[in-house]
């Protein structure tokens, strides 16, 4: 499970994920040791995550800031993956749409 939450900490967004965090290892370790990211172990505790985000103005101020400074040396990572995708489709410098 999981996604990228690099992404949604770039943009302040305040990250909560589950337990599967193996294939963002390293990003999980980085947002969440920053305090830009929560883990959650199931719906209950999400909810409750939302709950206190709404709830705490200044606990949402922070975590935001939290994600966008730890993921600030990512701001290259939406060109990185179109670049990825595009290799993959075969479009590109080296591909199909060349």
């Amino acid at each position: 499970g999981g996604q990228n939450q690099l992404e949604p900490s770039r943009l302040g967004g305040r990250v909560a994920m589950g337990p599967m965090t193996a294939k963002f290892a390293d990003a999980v370790a980085m947002l969440r040791d920053a305090g830009a990211l929560v883990t959650v172990a199931d719906a209950a505790a999400l909810a409750a995550f939302v709950a206190a985000m709404l709830a705490d103005p200044a606990r949402r101020a922070a975590m935001g800031a939290a994600g966008r400074a730890a993921a600030a040396g990512e701001d290259e990572l939406p060109a990185r993956v179109a670049a990825m995708l595009a290799g993959l489709a075969g479009i590109g410098e080296h591909g199909a749409g060349a």
